[in-house]
């Protein structure tokens, strides 16, 4: 462990992209197989410890012990996979390895339990070094279709399977689509992808969590579904969203509510992989397989599409090359909603209110993907009632890091979307942008800080 803190310090402490790409590099090279699995693990969060900020104050002034027995990259993975819901427990299985850390060991003990590195590197840079090492160009793809970096270094990769979760294709706005196109309603609900084979199913979100205990009915009514589809179904992965009849976000989030799925791609049938099928051959077979209820409402005109959805209260439209194949977790999707633009920022803190918000939260400071850091990008009062006031009071408390006379800063684990006029410079700003006029408009549960959109991705 010790030479993986070294090297997370060494890149963290770069500026330069390509530096900080050769010395992950150059250290994955000196491990063995096992110990590149896991340090890759390590990298891409795949193991969401669920640990918060709390539990380490208590370990603040705690010295070491004389024990420095070496930390195994397999004892620190080890112990990520053992912590659980219980407090107790997770005190107990960090405390163990804390007594044997120095200080430098200990400070990145605890941005891994926190799934924070925050070292420069994203998702992507990452899996770009390992496609180096492996020789495999195709690791971005691979990677999300899979979820486990685990199949990718053990050459067990053999495409798209039925309960390998797969990181669903997203939109952007003000893309430039080649070709005929195709747009569909977007809808404000919960993303997620059916798995079925041989009679089992599974639902997961778009984080890959398995949340098929949560909502069961989905799962059933999806499997009946298949039994009585237009041809014989033995295996399939289907794209959806589950929204509400109120077709808010935030009620389709809540689990508990009554959800409907609204079904817009298929990427595996009958033990075949149609991702790499345009789009409009994906969508020929789900009209052939299912019935049109069933099934998101298309649109071969973008501009009808988009009056349809204002008039019947939709958040907007989605358009979608017909030619496209299906590219996980990249966004190649057009997204057009109102007149206002959104985006998805981490919160990194909070103001403190004046007036009417005398003790309470005055503005939620929101950051962006900027350089591999998250940076803040704006404050965000406005839209904020006192429900969410007390909401975020709450859900921040466990997460400080650091208070000020000006502001709190918080451990970024939360995702917010944020409405906005437009983004216009900022010197004040790092990123020498910032969001104009925010206004808040939800909390999005559903997606993590790795969903949080880049400052690249901007249409500036």
């Amino acid at each position: 462990m010790k030479q993986f803190v070294a090297t997370l310090d060494t890149i963290a402490n770069s500026n330069k992209k390509a530096t900080k790409q050769s010395t992950l590099l150059e250290y994955l090279r000196t491990l063995n197989a096992e110990d590149r699995i896991v340090v890759c693990r390590i990298l891409l969060n795949e193991k969401i410890t669920g640990v918060g900020t709390q539990l380490f104050k208590k370990f603040r002034n705690n010295q070491a012990t004389l024990d420095f027995t070496p930390i195994t990259l397999q004892e620190l993975w080890n112990s990520i996979t053992a912590l659980n819901k219980s407090p107790i427990h997770n005190t107990e299985v960090i405390s163990r390895l804390m007594s044997r850390c120095t200080p430098l060991m200990k400070t990145y003990l605890v941005k891994i339990m926190l799934n924070n590195l925050s070292i420069g590197m994203s998702d992507n840079l990452v899996l770009d070094v390992i496609g180096q090492l492996t020789n495999n160009p195709e690791i971005r793809t691979h990677y999300f279709t899979c979820n486990d970096i685990e199949l990718i270094l053990r050459n067990n990769y053999h495409g798209i399977k039925p309960f390998q979760t797969i990181r669903p294709m997203l939109a952007k706005a003000k893309l430039q689509i080649e070709g005929d196109t195709m747009s569909e309603l977007k809808m404000d609900g919960f993303r997620a992808l059916f798995h079925l084979n041989n009679g089992e199913w599974r639902l997961y979100s778009r984080r890959c969590e398995d949340i098929s205990d949560k909502i069961p009915y989905i799962g059933e009514q999806l499997h009946e579904l298949c039994k009585h589809a237009n041809a014989t179904i033995t295996s399939i992965i289907l794209d959806m969203e589950l929204i509400t009849d109120s077709m808010r976000g935030q009620d389709a989030m809540n689990l508990s509510n009554n959800l409907h799925p609204v079904i817009f791609d298929i990427l595996y049938i009958n033990e075949v992989s149609v991702i790499d099928c345009p789009y409009y051959m994906r969508r020929e077979e789900l009209e052939v397989l299912f019935p049109e209820e069933m099934l998101s409402k298309k649109f071969t005109d973008p501009e009808v599409a988009f009056e349809y959805a204002m008039t019947n209260g939709y958040e907007g439209i989605i358009t979608k090359g017909l030619n496209d194949p299906y590219y996980p977790h990249e966004r190649k999707w057009l997204k057009v909603k109102r007149n206002v633009d959104t985006i998805d920022l981490a919160i990194t803190g909070y103001t403190f209110g004046t007036g009417k918000r005398e003790g309470k939260i005055g503005a939620l400071i929101c950051s962006i993907w900027f350089e591999g850091n998250l940076t803040e990008f704006c404050k965000c009062g406005s839209g904020l009632n006192d429900y969410d006031l007390e909401m975020f009071t709450k859900l921040l408390s466990n997460d400080i890091i650091e208070t000020s006379s000006e502001c709190v800063i918080v451990n970024p684990k939360h995702c917010v979307e944020i409405e906005f006029f437009e983004v216009s410079d900022s010197p004040s700003y790092k990123t020498g942008k910032s969001a104009r006029f925010p206004i808040y408009k939800q909390l999005r549960s559903d997606k993590n800080i790795s969903d949080v959109t880049r400052f690249e991705d901007l249409d500036i």
